[in-house]
């Protein structure tokens, strides 16, 4: 597949220059007001909320200009191009539990590197059934609204890019790309303190900011995109991969209040989270293709 450099550079400027400009009008004021620098207002979360939410729909968007840029005519032919089909349901269940495996095995590398499991947080005096109720909800949500949220991202990076550079890439280099880009994509968030400063959690240990954030957080971005790869290459369907990334975002805050340490360690997005999806999804991988190939 060859394509020239405007439908990359247009895909590249519309999922970057509006999110970036949302980010430093809108969503860091908001985040401020959330993560306990300001009073939190509940117009403040709704402010929030619905502001990530259109940024994660921005690299669907870009996909769309830069398909358009290339010459794909038609907005079926476009989604087609994009992966957008209907899923075996086999696949959506293993996109459902391969980040849990995920997070899972991130709990024992997180005490390894000097952390310990403890409930923390708002569910620090929570019982068991209501934990368990909790990581239910948390898998159903990514199988339904928070996959239609995630879609919007996966249709730029698990879609458009996907597509761009399957044919010049190996997969490891591949992963490490498009996590990279996924990770920078969140840049002004993460730098601030998104997913490492969290209010509820802040009795679960220290939290950050600054680059050292941005760069931990690009590495559970590459660990992930090692899992949902995979996903996306075998089932043939970008829908799969949003399923996946649906779940992160419905059992992230759970399995964060599981651990007690710092935010750069342990989950949502510390470096046990990244390293353990690197192994989950290498392994995954693995099997995928041997399972194909056979």
């Amino acid at each position: 597949m060859e394509t020239g450099w405007k439908g990359p550079a247009t895909f590249m400027l519309v999922a970057f220059a509006p999110a970036y400009i949302l980010d430093y009008t809108i969503a860091l004021d908001l985040l401020a007001k959330t993560q306990g620098i300001e009073t939190v207002t509940l117009k403040a979360e709704i402010g929030l909320v619905g502001a990530l939410l259109a940024r994660m729909w921005l690299p669907a968007i870009a996909s769309l200009a830069a398909l358009h840029v290339e010459g794909v005519v038609g907005l079926r032919r476009k989604l087609k191009a994009l992966g957008l089909r209907e899923p075996r349901t086999v696949w959506v269940m293993l996109a459902a539990l391969l980040p849990l495996a995920g997070f899972t095995v991130s709990i024992p590398l997180s005490i390894l590197l000097g952390c310990k499991v403890e409930v923390c947080g708002p569910l620090s005096l929570a019982p068991l059934p209501f934990i368990i109720i909790m990581l239910v909800l948390g898998v159903v949500a990514g199988l339904t609204v928070n996959a239609v949220a995630a879609l919007g991202e996966e249709l730029g990076w698990r879609g458009y890019l996907y597509r761009l550079l399957r044919p010049r890439l190996s997969t490891p280099l591949l992963v490490l790309v498009i996590g990279v880009v996924w990770g920078l994509w969140h840049a002004p968030l993460i730098y601030w303190g998104y997913n490492y400063t969290i209010t509820p959690l802040s009795s679960c240990g220290p939290p950050a900011r600054g680059w050292i954030a941005l760069a931990v957080f690009t590495l559970s971005t590459v660990g992930l995109t090692s899992v949902l790869i995979p996903l996306r290459e075998h089932s043939g369907s970008v829908v799969v991969p949003a399923v996946a990334h649906g779940t992160v975002n419905g059992v992230a805050g759970l399995y964060a209040s599981l651990v007690v340490g710092s935010r750069l360690v342990a989950p949502p997005a510390g470096v046990a989270v990244g390293v353990s999806m690197l192994l989950v999804g290498s392994l995954f991988g693995w099997w995928a293709s041997r399972g194909r190939g056979g």
